[in-house]
C-alpha cells in the first residue's frame, strides 16, 4: 500500500508540470425538484405565510384574554410605609379602655384580594364572542396568504418549466437551421445553388440565436423568482432540476355552482364575514356599558409594625356601577362601533361582488386556454409534417429553401404557443381553484400529477 501511494505522488509530480493533472471531480446533480416540495418550502419560508401566522397566534392570544373576564380576579398586593407622624398600624374596629391599636412611623400592610364580574349587560359575552370571529378571521387569512402563495409557486414552476420546453424546441431548430446552413454550403460550393441561399440560411441561424439568447434569459429569470418564492437553493430550481407535472382533470363545474363553492369557501369572502361578525360583536359590547355593573368583590388583609403589634381580617361586598354620565364617550363609542360594522357589511358585499366576478372570468380562462391547447395540438402534427416534407425536398434538391425555413420557423411558434397554452391552462385551473377555496398542497397533488 505505502509503495501504490509513493507511486501515485510521484506520477502526480510528473504529470503537473506536463499540464496533465487531473481534473477536479465534477459536482454532484442536484436532487430533482417536485411541486410538491416547493410548495412546502414556500410555505415555511415566504414572510406573508409566516406573518399571517403570527398574526392568528396574536389572534389566539387576545381571544384568551378575553375569555379571562368570566374568571375571577385574584392578586396579592403588599407595602411597607413610612410616616412623619405615628398611625394607627391597623384599623379601629371599636372605641373602649385598651381597645385603641398601637400607634407606629413604620406601618407593613398586606393581603389577598379577589373581584369577580357577575353582571355588566352581556359586554363580556360581546367580546369573548368579537375576540372569536377575530381569530376565524385571521385563520381565513392565513388560509388566503397560503392559498396565494401555493399559486404563485405554482404559476412560477409551470413557467420554468415551459419555457425550459421552448428553449427545447428553439435547440431542435437551431439544430435543423446548422443542418441547413450546412448544406447550403456545400452546394454553393459545389456550384448547384445560388450564393443567396447560403446567406440566407446563415442570416436565419444567427437570428435563431439570438433569439436563442432572450430565451434562456427569460428562463433564468423565472428560475430566480421560483428561489425567491420557495428560500430553496438556485442550483435546485434550475430548470433541469423541476420534475414535470401535468393536469390530471380537465373537468370544469358550471359556473353557478363555483360562484356557490367560492361564496362557502373564498378565504377573502370568509374574513370579511367573520369580520363583520366581529364588528356587530363589538357594537354590542359597546351598547352594554349603558347597563349596570355587578360585581363580587373580598379580600384578606392584615397589618403589622416593626414591634410585632399586628392584625388581621377578611372583607366581602356585592357592588354595583351605574354610569350616569360619561362625557359623551359611551355614546362616541356606541356611533363608532355601528359605523365600523356598516362598513365590515359594505366590504363583504364588495368581497362577493369582486370573488364572483373573478371566478367567471377565471373560468371563462380556463375554458379558452383548454381551447387552445386542442387547436395548437393539431397545429403543431401539421406543421411538424410539413417540416418534414420540406425538409425531404430540399434533401432531394426539389424544394425551396424560403419554404422549408418559413415551416421550421412555423412549427418552433406552433410548439412554443402550445407549450404556453399548456401552462396557461393548468394555471387558470389552479387560479379557479384558489377563488373557490379548493387550492391546497394536496389539491395540487391531485390535479398536477408528476409525469414519470
Amino acid at each position: 500500500m505505502i509503495i501504490l501511494r509513493s507511486l501515485r505522488t510521484s506520477l502526480v509530480f510528473l504529470l503537473v508540470p506536463l499540464g496533465l493533472q487531473a481534473a477536479p471531480p465534477a459536482p454532484a446533480p442536484s436532487a430533482p425538484l417536485t411541486l410538491d416540495e416547493a410548495v412546502q418550502a414556500g410555505l415555511r419560508h415566504f414572510p406573508t405565510v409566516r406573518g399571517s401566522r403570527a398574526r392568528v397566534e396574536g389572534a389566539g392570544a387576545a381571544l384568551a384574554e378575553a375569555r379571562s373576564d368570566w374568571f375571577p380576579q385574584l392578586e396579592l398586593r403588599a407595602s411597607a410605609s413610612r410616616n412623619q407622624e405615628p398611625v394607627a398600624v391597623y384599623p379601629i374596629h371599636g372605641f373602649g379602655p385598651g381597645e385603641f391599636p398601637p400607634f407606629d412611623r413604620t406601618v407593613f400592610q398586606g393581603g389577598a384580594y379577589l373581584n369577580f364580574l357577575v353582571f355588566d349587560g352581556g359586554g363580556r359575552g360581546a367580546r369573548v364572542a368579537g375576540a372569536r370571529d377575530r381569530v376565524q378571521a385571521a385563520d381565513a387569512a392565513l388560509r388566503n396568504s397560503e392559498s396565494e402563495l401555493v399559486a404563485q409557486i405554482a404559476s412560477k414552476f409551470l413557467e420554468v418549466l415551459s419555457r425550459r420546453e421552448a428553449l427545447e424546441a428553439h435547440d431542435r431548430r437551431l439544430a435543423a437551421l446548422t443542418a441547413e446552413r450546412d448544406r447550403a454550403r456545400q452546394f454553393v460550393d459545389a456550384g448547384r445553388a445560388a450564393r443567396v441561399e447560403g446567406l440566407r440560411a446563415e442570416a436565419a441561424l444567427a437570428e435563431a440565436q439570438a433569439r436563442r439568447v432572450q430565451l434562456a434569459g427569460d428562463l433564468a429569470g423565472s428560475e430566480r423568482d421560483l428561489t425567491g418564492l420557495t428560500g430553496i437553493l438556485q442550483d435546485r430550481t434550475r430548470a433541469a432540476n423541476l420534475v414535470p407535472v401535468a393536469e390530471a382533470d380537465t373537468a370544469l363545474a358550471p359556473d353557478d355552482s363555483l360562484v356557490v363553492m367560492a361564496f362557502a369557501a373564498n378565504p377573502q369572502v370568509r374574513e370579511a364575514d367573520r369580520r363583520l361578525a366581529a364588528a356587530r360583536s363589538m357594537a354590542g359590547a359597546a351598547k352594554a356599558a349603558r347597563l349596570p355593573r355587578i360585581e363580587l368583590t373580598g379580600g384578606y388583609q392584615g397589618w403589622s409594625d416593626p414591634d410585632g403589634n399586628s392584625s388581621d381580617e377578611w372583607n366581602a361586598a356585592l357592588r354595583l356601577t351605574q354610569t350616569l354620565f360619561t362625557g359623551g364617550e359611551v355614546t362616541g363609542r356606541i356611533h363608532r362601533t355601528r359605523a365600523e360594522a356598516g362598513q365590515a357589511e359594505e366590504d363583504l358585499r364588495l368581497a362577493r361582488i369582486t370573488t364572483r366576478r373573478a371566478v367567471l372570468q377565471a373560468a371563462d380562462r380556463v375554458r379558452e386556454a383548454d381551447a387552445r391547447v386542442r387547436s395548437l395540438e393539431a397545429a403543431v402534427d401539421r406543421y411538424d409534417e410539413v417540416a418534414r416534407i420540406e425538409s425531404l425536398s430540399q434533401e432531394a434538391g426539389t424544394g425551396i429553401q424560403t419554404d422549408y425555413l418559413n415551416a421550421e420557423a412555423d412549427l418552433l411558434n406552433a410548439r412554443a404557443g402550445l407549450s404556453e397554452a399548456r401552462r396557461a391552462a393548468a394555471v387558470a385551473r389552479v387560479e379557479l381553484a384558489r377563488l373557490t377555496g379548493a387550492l391546497t398542497p394536496e389539491w395540487l397533488s391531485e390535479h398536477l400529477r408528476t409525469q414519470p
